[in-house]
């Protein structure tokens, strides 16, 4: 593994991005997820 990162936006990803890691065949290592909805876990404090 070279890197792992985790970014998090509240906006869609523009398709300009997602053409742009197609082109340069990254998109097979790429996971995108949505979180639709606020969990149960409360907080720890």
């Amino acid at each position: 593994m070279l890197q792992r990162s985790v970014w998090a936006g509240k906006i869609k990803i523009p398709k300009e991005m997602l053409e742009d890691l197609e082109h340069y065949k990254l998109l097979p290592y790429i996971e995108i997820i949505a979180v639709t909805k606020t969990g149960t876990l409360k907080k720890l404090i």
